[in-house]
């Protein structure tokens, strides 16, 4: 029985199907041990495990899609931790994120990503190996390359770091996640309310707001009363007009999944269920994928 078994964070398993649920529906068996917001030390701790649960053989088939380095996870309480890049998010204090800097993220993470691929190779399975973004850009939603702090490290992870094929930022988005559109109609509305319950008598109409390159037209006092005193996202606002979700679609993971591995052909079968499900998210509409997942098996952990 052919196994695929896939690993990463919310590009791999996330509210949607994912190139992982894409190439899983072709296979006998599937298990996906990605996790929202989870590091590099997280997927090379889940292969760890998987491989020591399911004894990975040379007949079977393992696909990573490794993640940006600035993340670290923890684990308490039976249960990981996984709050995503360290410098988006509210789970680390600022003190302690200013403990860490981007050159330790890389020696760590590639220590982890050489490891990784030594324990494959060792098993004898066929393997392919992915990334969100560019291993060189440690930031997730903008393009930083941050090969000047690892130049000495790249020469002995070069064999490894071959291995990875292009990312989804480049394959897909041009190193642009807002290069292309994708408005969720209920999250979009839920966003409009939310911006007239705030909007004092000045602040512009929500559609304008809206507009590419509006809030440079705003001035700083208006921008500060929306941004900061509201705690509003101001970037995510800036891109809604473009994206109300930053992740890929199921059709952009379609995509992905047959430029960059185009030795597993998809079936027509799951060309048309993709497209619907892709269809009915940009419509807010309910929608049921069980067909594209139904091989899906969420593993346990320890």
């Amino acid at each position: 029985m052919k196994r695929l078994f896939a690993f990463g964070c919310s590009f791999t398993d996330y509210s949607w199907p994912t190139w992982a649920d894409i190439l899983g529906s072709q296979f006998e068996y599937y298990e996906n041990w990605g996790q929202c917001g989870a590091s590099n030390h997280f997927i090379m701790n889940s292969l760890v495990e998987c491989h020591l649960r399911n004894q990975l053989t040379k007949d079977d088939v393992v696909g990573i899609m490794w993640t940006n380095v600035s993340r670290l996870d923890s684990y308490k309480e039976k249960e990981w931790l996984t709050p995503g890049n360290i410098y988006n998010q509210p789970f680390y204090s600022k003190e302690m994120v200013d403990q860490f800097d981007t050159r330790g993220f890389y020696i760590r993470d590639l220590a982890f990503i050489y490891m990784a691929d030594q324990l494959l190779e060792k098993i004898g399975c066929e393997y392919h190996m992915f990334s969100m973004v560019d291993i060189k850009n440690s930031l997730q939603y903008e393009h930083k390359d941050s090969s000047c702090q690892i130049f000495d490290l790249l020469p002995y992870y070069k064999t490894t770091l071959d291995k990875i094929r292009p990312s989804m930022h480049q394959i897909v988005f041009d190193y642009d996640w807002y290069s292309r559109p994708f408005q969720m109609e209920k999250q979009l509305e839920s966003l409009k309310k939310h911006y007239q319950d705030l909007a004092g008598k000045d602040w512009p109409e929500f559609e304008k707001v809206l507009e590419p390159n509006s809030l440079k037209k705003l001035d700083r006092k208006t921008i500060k009363e929306i941004f900061n005193l509201n705690k509003w996202d101001w970037k995510k606002l800036f891109h809604t007009h473009r994206r109300t979700d930053p992740h890929p679609t199921p059709l952009e993971h379609l995509e992905y999944l047959t430029k960059i591995l185009p030795e597993y052909p998809i079936s027509c079968e799951t060309y048309k269920i993709i497209e619907e499900v892709d269809d009915a998210l940009r419509k807010g509409q309910e929608v049921d994928y069980r067909q594209i997942q139904q091989l899906k098996n969420t593993p346990k952990r320890w």
